[in-house]
């Protein structure tokens, strides 16, 4: 592990379960939307986010 982290690795692990766990609950609600052009959008754009966060998250774990 790195000595540069500020926080435990268990804890590194459960916000990327968070972040999981908050794209799949947003991809489950654009497919519920999916009829609603505007709703959609605004659901889209946070999942992006989402997904964005959890690369971040991810990245010092995936092997490279």
């Amino acid at each position: 592990m790195s000595a540069t982290l500020s926080y435990s690795p268990s804890r590194e692990v459960q916000e990327i379960g968070d972040a999981e766990h908050r794209v799949k609950e947003l991809e489950q609600r654009a497919a519920e939307y999916a009829d609603e052009p505007d709703t959609l959008a605004a659901i889209n754009e946070a999942l992006a986010h989402a997904r964005s966060r959890l690369e971040r998250l991810a990245a010092p774990w995936k092997k490279p």
